[in-house]
């Protein structure tokens, strides 16, 4: 299993350092998934940037870049996307400075303006429009299940239906198991989503809840997701990419045991 963690760009360069010794030195995590830092001062993006790059120095490490979410920049709409649109052209260049080949990436929500069908429409056009800059630099853009009924991409069918109107051939999908199991507008039944988009499954985010809200728990005692089962499926289906955590956490301490919960799931055949 090739474990990773986030890095939100509120962390400071020296719990970053501390990250790279105690994380990556040691190999306890292959990968990083960073967020682009376009709330932050220029002074404060460069260190970030600077301090995740560090990363690359280590053999099969490797950075994921979350690209800009939320109200404020949302993609299915019309309302102030020329805006929308040139932040998140920004944001792939960051990635790519970074040498980051895949990116995470929320479809949108309802604004009140439209209607269901043609948001998910005008989204898929304006990630169509993202999907080929990224592919100037060789990257993959990944949707990620969203957990509220105002948002788009919370079952199966949307999922595959923002995949089918968008048609690149660099779009896939990253499966978040703690929105698809506190989602109201999703069945929760983790197995069975993995197998049906089982060929589009390219990055995960792992955190817990209790079926109600994302809360972005601890994976053991945290909630009743059952990541037995979960892992299990992953493997059936010959899954190889990153294993995500999105638990929170205070300090690296915390992704160390975070990091034995998830071996800790691994299905008993394969540690044998």
């Amino acid at each position: 299993m090739r474990k990773c963690f986030t890095i939100n760009p509120n962390r400071t360069p020296e719990e970053i350092k501390e990250y790279e010794e105690y994380l990556v030195k040691t190999n306890i995590y292959q990968g990083a998934e960073i967020f682009y830092p376009y709330q932050k001062t220029k002074h404060e993006q460069s260190l970030y940037k600077k301090a995740v790059k560090n990363f690359l120095k280590y053999d099969n490490f490797e950075l994921v870049c979350h690209l800009p979410y939320g109200a404020s920049c949302n993609l299915a709409t019309y309302q102030n996307i020329e805006q929308t649109m040139e932040l998140y052209e920004k944001a792939i260049v960051f990635a790519a400075g970074l040498e980051c080949k895949k990116l995470t990436l929320h479809p949108g929500n309802l604004d009140g303006t439209l209607e269901r069908e043609v948001a998910l429409a005008v989204a898929a056009s304006n990630i169509k429009e993202l999907t080929k800059l990224a592919n100037r630099y060789k990257m993959t853009v990944m949707i990620e299940n969203l957990v509220g009924l105002q948002e788009l991409c919370l079952d199966v069918k949307e999922l595959m239906e923002l995949i089918d109107l968008v048609d690149e051939p660099n779009i896939k999908l990253i499966i978040d198991c703690g929105h698809y199991h506190a989602s109201k507008g999703s069945s929760k039944d983790l197995v069975a989503l993995v197998k049906k988009v089982a060929p589009f499954i390219v990055h995960l985010h792992l955190s817990n809840n209790h079926g109600e809200r994302d809360e972005h728990a601890s994976l053991v005692g945290g909630g009743n997701i059952d990541f037995y089962s979960y892992f299990a499926a992953l493997e059936e289906i010959g899954y190889k990419g990153l294993y995500c955590s999105e638990v929170l956490y205070n300090s690296y301490l915390d992704l160390i045991e975070t990091a034995k919960q998830m071996d800790s799931f691994i299905p008993l055949r394969r540690q044998k």
